[in-house]
């Protein structure tokens, strides 16, 4: 399973943020990413600017990640809904992390208990896009062997909310993002009725390595806002729990720890390798990417 987490997700972020603890309870600094982008200009293809506007996956992005997020809530004969399952692993994962010696950033201060998820897919929580832009700018690191340089633009507020698909949830503010081998969108999106009451979804597409104007893959994500910098993904294979640490006395960094289940399907499982990549401001500083095994009780 370990295999098939790196080849299809070795750039994957989205979702959308990183994993660890917030240094001292500072709050997130701004980000010079204007700055940031032109110094590092080359590092990106013409095609990061491509995508940026395309309406038709925008569009599609929030169909398909609104549907996982009503089949993670859905409730289920004789078993725990989907997402209850995946906040009892998240929870397993953290506790077997706490004994891996050599892990670069620690995730034991992510807490996602079933209620709280719950509320946030259902929108009984109001949020605002400080969690999108604690990981705005350019990042660069090493996803299995292979180097990877993320582009986080700003989050786009919209006032009055946007209505982009009939009978989908309204959209309160939008994050593009260029990931590599892909592109992707983060989305703070709404009820019609009460557009204050927020919940998180995003979308990634993934490109031809030979033709970066031609889609090959997609992922649907639905996201947990844990707190301002610190995001929890999830997609029918896998959670990333993300993490920004910015405006420390340390360098600027985000950790991605991830692991893969099955929990779709019909002979449930999760896989026991994991893995962490850690991003920082600087083409030149890329942490190495960590593999790491743990023993799930699913």
């Amino acid at each position: 399973m370990l295999k098939d987490l790196l080849a299809r997700n070795w750039v994957l972020v989205i979702g959308l943020a990183s994993a660890a603890s917030i240094a001292n309870g500072q709050p997130v600094a701004a980000i010079d990413a204007g700055a940031n982008q032109a110094n590092h200009k080359a590092l990106f293809p013409h095609e990061f600017e491509h995508w940026k506007t395309s309406s038709a996956q925008r569009i599609e992005g929030i169909e398909k990640a609104n549907g996982l997020r009503i089949q993670l809530l859905a409730d289920r004969d004789g078993d725990l809904p989907y997402g209850d399952q995946i906040c009892q692993v998240v929870e397993q994962f953290q506790l077997a992390a706490a004994n891996v010696k050599d892990l670069g950033v620690r995730i034991d201060k992510f807490n996602m208990p079933a209620s709280r998820f719950r509320r946030q897919l259902l929108g009984e929580e109001s949020m605002d896009i400080a969690a999108f832009n604690a990981f705005k700018g350019t990042w660069f690191g090493t996803w299995d062997q292979i180097e990877v340089n993320h582009n986080w633009h700003a989050a786009e507020l919209y006032q009055p909310p946007q209505s982009w698909a009939k009978d989908q949830p309204i959209v309160c503010a939008s994050q593009y993002a260029w990931i590599g081998n892909g592109f992707g969108w983060n989305y703070l999106v709404g009820s019609a009725d009460d557009p204050k009451q927020h919940f998180v979804i995003g979308m990634v597409y993934y490109l031809d390595s030979a033709n970066l104007r031609s889609v090959t893959g997609e992922k649907a994500h639905v996201g947990f806002v844990d707190s301002p910098t610190r995001l929890v993904w999830i997609t029918d294979s896998n959670v990333y729990l993300e993490e920004s640490f910015t405006g420390t006395e340390n360098p600027d960094q985000y950790a991605i720890t991830a692991i893969e289940h099955r929990l779709f399907s019909d002979k449930p499982s999760v896989s026991s390798q994991a893995i962490q990549a850690i991003y920082t401001r600087d083409p030149n500083n890329r942490p190495a990417f960590r593999q790491f095994t743990w023993r799930p009780t699913q």
